[in-house]
């Protein structure tokens, strides 16, 4: 498991088990509040470990869009929504979308499929929703996806927000499924449509006067049953941790915290992590805040949430035929034969294929040890000295296949003898060499901490007991060490891990993680750890791709 993966899990007796987030809901929900979109943002992939029914919450933003020639204003229809897809908004200004403009009518909703871009690295709708009721409720839908000839569902993303001058909802799918005739058949389809609202709930709840004390606040409000909330100091932070429960099973509000001076929110001093289910059911939410920000007088805290207001329990099957001639036309596909070896991780790139709207390089990746991630938190291609950052995803495990995908910027344009060069930024190493246990003694609920050599680094851990439940928080003032992974016991011979109870990610920043021992008997313990992270934010390495030989 990697540090993210670690975090995410929750450990069930003495197996391990891994749960992870519904990041589908999670990133459709705070897709609401992103920032400019020229902030660099962190993508997250990750499956849901959720076992009830997951629905799409489209996410909602306003836009104004100003009325200028036929080809801009297309594009500018397009800018808020594809504000982090470059690419597509790339292939727009050149006029290489596939017009479809096929409208139809449920009730009073009306939903037009307005434009596809179909090219050799992913298949991408814009529609239109006009759901008669303004807004104020955001639409959803429980399923989002293209059906093909042979009845194959593909789905990947879908997104929406608000249009002020169309008074309409402007929507995106993207799948990275691509059909492989020039002209194909399929089906764009929207289940269950249901509309929602933002809905606030002040509760009696403040970090200053509660500390690290779990508060049980009853919501018994749309589906939600109560919220548990928890305090941790974090150094000059303070992270908070949240367990929803729901008293309907359908329920899936991804409850935050907001928190208020007078009518101006309190900023947040990290990413929030929003979507984790427990063995219980509930679904957790953390947040992170400066602890200064917090000592001040008369805060107010509310929970937030989307409370669904109505379901017209309508479908939508748009037949649709896709033709990917245009962006063909711009496509070019050009052999690599390069070698990138770093940290007990080779990886061989053998194809790029350039679209108007996406850089696809694909290879494979050998690892001397299995466990071994990708050694680089970021990557990009550097063209001509243009850098354009990028993701990675494995496409097939089973025979090492590696697909980096980077957005090309607008207006950009490759020339045929670019040079073109594959960036690994911000290293990350996964150490194991830690084999002797750390020994806390004098467990009680008086917090205690000591200071061990953990690979070279001082790190701190800081001990204690709550409800008969044992906490054991790592951390260093050094920013070049990643976090422990995580930390597990022996009893009578058997490895007993721990509950994460923070959750963090690799390259974030923070270096500080929280487990957790429940209904932990002694007063003393020794703790293993099964690795840590070493790293380097300033470490970057660079290869040219080398053309195949003919």
């Amino acid at each position: 498991m990697d540090k993210a993966t670690r975090l995410l899990s929750h450990i069930r007796g003495r197996e391990e088990e891994v749960e992870y987030p519904d990041f589908e809901t999670m990133w459709q929900q705070v897709e609401r509040q992103l920032p400019d979109p020229n902030t660099r943002l962190k993508t997250v992939s990750a499956r849901s470990g959720r076992k009830w029914r997951k629905y799409t919450l489209l996410t909602v933003a306003a836009t104004v869009l100003v009325a200028t020639p036929v080809l801009a204003s297309v594009t500018n229809q397009w800018d808020r929504l594809l504000s982090y897809r470059s690419g597509l908004q790339n292939a727009l200004d050149q006029g290489l979308g596939q017009t479809i403009e096929k409208t139809v009518t449920q009730g009073n909703s009306k939903l037009t499929v307005n434009t596809a871009l179909i090219d050799e690295n992913r298949t991408v709708i814009l529609f239109t929703l006009d759901t008669g009721v303004g807004k104020d409720k955001f639409p959803g839908f429980s399923k989002s996806v293209l059906v093909d000839a042979e009845g194959k569902e593909h789905g990947t993303v879908s997104t929406i927000r608000w249009d002020e001058t169309t008074q309409k909802w402007n929507g995106y799918f993207e799948s990275h499924w691509v059909p492989q005739e020039m002209e194909s058949e399929v089906s764009f389809r929207l289940d269950d449509l249901h509309l929602a609202k933002q809905m606030y709930k002040n509760i009696d709840y403040s970090v200053k006067t509660s500390g690290d004390k779990i508060h049980k606040i009853s919501v018994n409000r749309d589906g939600i049953q109560d919220v548990k909330i928890q305090a941790f100091d974090q150094g000059d932070k303070v992270m908070v941790d949240m367990f929803t429960s729901y008293s309907a099973e359908k329920n899936n509000n991804i409850v935050s915290l907001k928190i208020w001076k007078g009518t101006t929110p309190i900023k947040e001093a990290g990413t929030s992590k929003l979507g984790t289910p427990n063995e219980s059911g509930e679904i957790n939410a953390q947040h992170y805040f400066n602890k200064k920000d917090l000592e001040q007088d008369n805060l107010r805290y509310t929970l937030s949430y989307m409370a669904e207001e109505a379901r017209p329990k309508l479908d939508w099957s748009i037949p649709l035929s896709l033709n990917k001639a245009k962006m063909l036309s711009a496509t070019v596909e050009k052999q690599i034969d390069t070698t990138f070896e770093y940290a007990g991780v080779t990886t061989h790139f053998d194809k790029m294929i350039l679209t108007p709207t996406q850089i696809r390089l694909q290879g494979t990746e050998i690892k001397t040890k299995g466990y071994l991630p990708f050694p680089f938190q970021h990557i990009a291609l550097k063209v001509d000295g243009i850098q354009i950052n990028g993701s990675m995803e494995y496409t097939d495990r089973e025979s090492n296949e590696v697909t980096y995908r980077f957005e090309i910027p607008r207006h950009f344009k490759m020339k045929s003898d670019a040079v073109v060069s594959f960036v690994g930024k911000y290293e990350v190493l996964l150490k194991r060499d830690v084999r002797e246990p750390i020994h806390m003694k004098g467990i009680s609920e008086t917090k205690k901490s000591l200071v061990t050599k953990v690979g070279g680094y001082d790190v701190k851990w800081t001990y204690y007991k709550k409800d008969g439940n044992l906490y054991v928080q790592s951390e260093s003032d050094d920013p070049t060490f990643g976090g422990v992974n995580q930390t597990y016991i022996k009893l009578n011979g058997e490895r007993t891990s721990a509950k994460p109870v923070s959750l963090n990610f690799t390259g974030d920043g923070n270096n500080k993680a929280v487990d957790m021992y429940k209904d932990y008997p002694s007063d003393e313990a020794e703790i293993y750890i099964f690795w840590y992270y070493a790293e380097d934010p300033q470490k970057e390495v660079e290869i040219e791709l080398k053309s195949a030989s003919k």
